[in-house]
Protein backbone atom coordinates (compact mmCIF):
# COMPACT_ATOMS: atom_id res chain seq x y z
CA UNK A 1 0.00 0.00 0.00
CA UNK A 2 1.29 3.56 -0.99
CA UNK A 3 1.81 6.11 1.82
CA UNK A 4 0.63 9.30 0.89
CA UNK A 5 2.18 12.20 1.80
CA UNK A 6 0.08 15.43 2.63
CA UNK A 7 1.62 18.42 1.21
CA UNK A 8 3.17 19.38 4.08
CA UNK A 9 4.63 23.35 4.68
CA UNK A 10 7.48 24.15 6.47
CA UNK A 11 7.91 26.17 9.14
CA UNK A 12 11.55 27.43 9.84
CA UNK A 13 10.00 30.62 11.79
CA UNK A 14 8.08 28.34 14.36
CA UNK A 15 11.36 26.85 16.41
CA UNK A 16 12.40 30.51 17.28
CA UNK A 17 9.14 32.02 17.43
CA UNK A 18 8.81 29.14 20.59
CA UNK A 19 11.56 30.12 22.14
CA UNK A 20 10.70 33.91 21.71
CA UNK A 21 7.51 33.81 23.52
CA UNK A 22 9.10 31.30 26.24
CA UNK A 23 12.00 33.89 27.00
CA UNK A 24 9.15 36.56 27.22
CA UNK A 25 7.19 34.16 28.92
CA UNK A 26 9.90 33.63 31.71
CA UNK A 27 10.47 37.42 31.78
CA UNK A 28 7.15 38.22 32.20
CA UNK A 29 7.28 35.94 35.57
CA UNK A 30 10.14 37.00 37.56
CA UNK A 31 8.66 40.86 36.38
CA UNK A 32 5.88 40.02 38.50
CA UNK A 33 7.79 38.82 41.65
CA UNK A 34 10.51 41.94 41.39
CA UNK A 35 7.35 44.32 40.95
CA UNK A 36 6.36 43.04 44.72
CA UNK A 37 9.20 44.03 45.88
CA UNK A 38 9.69 47.26 44.32
CA UNK A 39 5.80 48.01 45.32
CA UNK A 40 5.39 46.42 48.65
CA UNK A 41 7.12 47.50 51.92
CA UNK A 42 9.96 45.17 53.96
CA UNK A 43 9.60 43.73 57.09
CA UNK A 44 10.95 41.86 59.79
CA UNK A 45 8.52 38.74 60.58
CA UNK A 46 8.75 36.16 63.07
CA UNK A 47 8.23 32.19 62.02
CA UNK A 48 5.33 31.25 64.72
CA UNK A 49 4.17 27.62 63.32
CA UNK A 50 5.40 25.25 60.90
CA UNK A 51 2.43 21.80 60.21
CA UNK A 52 3.83 19.51 58.08
CA UNK A 53 1.69 17.10 56.23
CA UNK A 54 1.95 14.09 54.40
CA UNK A 55 0.11 12.30 51.88
CA UNK A 56 1.42 9.36 50.50
CA UNK A 57 5.37 10.31 49.33
CA UNK A 58 4.28 13.91 49.20
CA UNK A 59 4.98 15.95 51.88
CA UNK A 60 3.69 19.78 51.97
CA UNK A 61 4.62 22.49 54.67
CA UNK A 62 2.21 25.58 55.90
CA UNK A 63 4.28 28.31 57.29
CA UNK A 64 2.42 31.11 60.04
CA UNK A 65 4.16 34.08 60.25
CA UNK A 66 3.98 37.37 62.38
CA UNK A 67 5.02 40.79 62.00
CA UNK A 68 3.84 44.26 63.20
CA UNK A 69 2.60 47.39 60.79
CA UNK A 70 2.22 50.73 62.04
CA UNK A 71 1.70 49.03 65.82
CA UNK A 72 -0.87 46.45 64.50
CA UNK A 73 0.14 42.46 64.32
CA UNK A 74 -0.36 40.46 62.01
CA UNK A 75 -0.32 36.62 61.87
CA UNK A 76 -0.92 35.14 58.37
CA UNK A 77 0.60 31.83 56.01
CA UNK A 78 3.71 32.72 54.25
CA UNK A 79 2.90 30.64 51.11
CA UNK A 80 6.32 29.20 50.89
CA UNK A 81 8.59 26.77 52.84
CA UNK A 82 12.26 26.81 52.78
CA UNK A 83 14.53 23.62 54.62
CA UNK A 84 16.37 26.48 57.03
CA UNK A 85 12.87 27.78 58.27
CA UNK A 86 12.55 27.19 61.87
CA UNK A 87 9.43 27.95 64.54
CA UNK A 88 11.20 31.77 66.11
CA UNK A 89 13.34 32.56 62.92
CA UNK A 90 13.10 35.91 61.98
CA UNK A 91 12.85 36.75 58.05
CA UNK A 92 12.44 39.54 55.58
CA UNK A 93 9.31 39.76 53.92
CA UNK A 94 7.39 42.57 52.18
CA UNK A 95 3.96 43.40 52.62
CA UNK A 96 1.17 45.33 50.66
CA UNK A 97 0.83 49.03 51.80
CA UNK A 98 -2.49 48.97 51.24
CA UNK A 99 -3.18 45.97 52.17
CA UNK A 100 -1.19 44.55 55.05
CA UNK A 101 -2.71 41.14 55.03
CA UNK A 102 -1.06 40.18 51.70
CA UNK A 103 2.63 39.52 52.32
CA UNK A 104 5.69 37.82 49.70
CA UNK A 105 8.49 36.16 50.86
CA UNK A 106 11.35 37.03 47.80
CA UNK A 107 12.71 34.35 46.54
CA UNK A 108 15.63 36.31 44.81
CA UNK A 109 17.55 32.74 43.18
CA UNK A 110 14.18 32.06 41.43
CA UNK A 111 13.74 35.17 40.06
CA UNK A 112 17.37 35.40 38.87
CA UNK A 113 16.84 31.91 37.31
CA UNK A 114 13.55 33.28 35.39
CA UNK A 115 15.38 36.22 34.08
CA UNK A 116 18.53 34.19 32.77
CA UNK A 117 16.69 31.64 31.44
CA UNK A 118 14.56 33.96 29.48
CA UNK A 119 17.51 35.71 28.16
CA UNK A 120 19.14 32.81 27.26
CA UNK A 121 15.81 31.72 25.61
CA UNK A 122 15.67 35.36 23.27
CA UNK A 123 19.31 35.31 22.79
CA UNK A 124 18.71 31.25 21.13
CA UNK A 125 15.38 33.19 19.60
CA UNK A 126 17.42 36.29 17.98
CA UNK A 127 19.91 33.38 16.45
CA UNK A 128 17.32 31.37 14.93
CA UNK A 129 15.25 34.14 13.40
CA UNK A 130 18.90 35.62 11.95
CA UNK A 131 19.84 32.26 10.80
CA UNK A 132 16.53 31.92 8.68
CA UNK A 133 16.39 35.94 7.45
CA UNK A 134 19.74 35.07 5.91
CA UNK A 135 19.32 31.90 4.96
CA UNK A 136 16.21 33.85 2.93
CA UNK A 137 18.47 36.10 1.15
CA UNK A 138 20.93 33.71 0.12
CA UNK A 139 20.43 32.21 -3.25
CA UNK A 140 20.06 28.44 -3.55
CA UNK A 141 21.95 25.97 -5.41
CA UNK A 142 19.18 26.01 -8.65
CA UNK A 143 19.01 29.74 -8.60
CA UNK A 144 22.80 29.99 -8.76
CA UNK A 145 22.63 27.48 -11.71
CA UNK A 146 19.92 29.13 -13.31
CA UNK A 147 21.92 32.56 -13.47
CA UNK A 148 25.27 31.05 -14.39
CA UNK A 149 22.84 29.36 -17.83
CA UNK A 150 21.66 32.71 -18.43
CA UNK A 151 23.90 35.98 -17.73
CA UNK A 152 21.91 37.81 -19.38
CA UNK A 153 19.38 37.66 -16.45
CA UNK A 154 21.01 39.17 -14.19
Amino acid sequence: MRKRHRNRKSYPCAVPAMFLLVGVLLIVIGSIGLRKVIAFTETTATIDSITTSKSGKNTSHSVTVSYTVNGKTYKEPLGQYQRDFREGKRIDIYYNPDYPQEIYYPDVSGTVVLFVFGGIFLLISLLGFILYFRKQQRPNDSQRQFDQSYPERQ
